[in-house]
């Protein structure tokens, strides 16, 4: 089994009763991280996340799933999210539920095989289609075939709209995982653009980032930026969004979302990417 980039398990705080507590998993090609929740309260009670072999990674995505402590915790109800970049947002009047692998195989290729699934996205007249690969829809739904899932998009896009209205008219979100983000750009409550973007350098990000501001003619001098995810506001990577955005600041996350001590040795941001990931609570 694969060490964890980051563990915490508030395990003073779980109930013995699993109706009290849900677990969202995250699953990506090259991560897994799980989140747990006490429901009745919004109190995080733990939060892994994992960075995986890319010549192991089916192996390790099982061997997660099944020694995890964070799962030995009474639970009563899993959410999945497919955190992959193979995704199509379709307006609902454009939405033909019998063309998905056809949308799916116009915008993406089709030389990827996998499983082609699709969504409404909760609260809004837009449809998420997408491809997930065939080894990690078996290896999840055959250990949780009672889970709920959801495309990471479509979690990410509930968050966001339920939290905008307190947020400029414009703003960038990034939210981090290992060797990737998710840029979602909204504009006049408007979603412009959400994507994926793979990175190795902190270069390749912010040539995205700017690529994307130049695309869509955004003043980089007044552009507000919110990040999320697993990282340090003091790293290389963020030192190098600050040489060309002038407004980067960590979003520490829903206010509705308590936590105990063990979890205030690490900044709050850290933990908004899986909050906003996890539908329950």
């Amino acid at each position: 089994m694969p060490k964890p980039t980051i563990r915490i398990l508030d395990s003073d705080k779980v109930h013995p009763d699993p109706m009290e507590t849900c677990v969202c998993i995250d699953a990506g090609h090259n991560h897994v991280s799980l989140f747990l929740l006490r429901k009745s309260e919004s109190l995080m009670l733990g939060f892994e996340s994992y960075a995986l072999n890319a010549h192991n990674r089916v192996e390790e995505t099982r061997q997660i799933l099944e020694e995890s402590p964070l799962l030995e915790v009474p639970f009563s109800s899993v959410y999945i999210t497919y955190n992959v970049p193979e995704s199509v947002l379709t307006p609902g009047r454009l939405h033909d539920p019998d063309h998905a692998s056809a949308t799916v195989s116009l915008i993406h290729g089709d030389m990827s095989s996998g499983i082609v699934l699709q969504e409404q996205v909760h609260g809004a007249d837009m449809y998420n289609v997408y491809r997930v690969p065939a080894w990690m829809h078996k290896t999840l739904s055959g250990r949780f075939p009672n889970g709920e899932y959801w495309h990471s998009y479509s979690t990410l896009l509930r968050s966001l709209r339920a939290r905008s209205r307190d947020w400029p008219a414009t703003f960038l979100y990034v939210w981090f995982f290992p060797a990737h983000v998710i840029v979602g750009l909204h504009r006049s409550d408007r979603l412009l653009l959400m994507q994926s973007f793979p990175y190795e350098t902190p270069e390749d990000l912010s040539y995205q980032l700017l690529n994307l501001a130049e695309q869509f003619g955004l003043d980089i001098a007044e552009l507000q930026i919110y990040v999320s995810g697993l990282i340090d506001t003091e790293s290389i990577i963020h030192n190098e969004l600050l040489k060309y955005f002038l407004n980067v600041d960590p979003d520490p996350g829903r206010a509705d979302l308590s936590k105990g001590a063990v979890f205030d040795n690490y900044p709050a941001h850290y933990f908004t990417a899986a909050s906003s990931l996890c539908p329950c609570g």
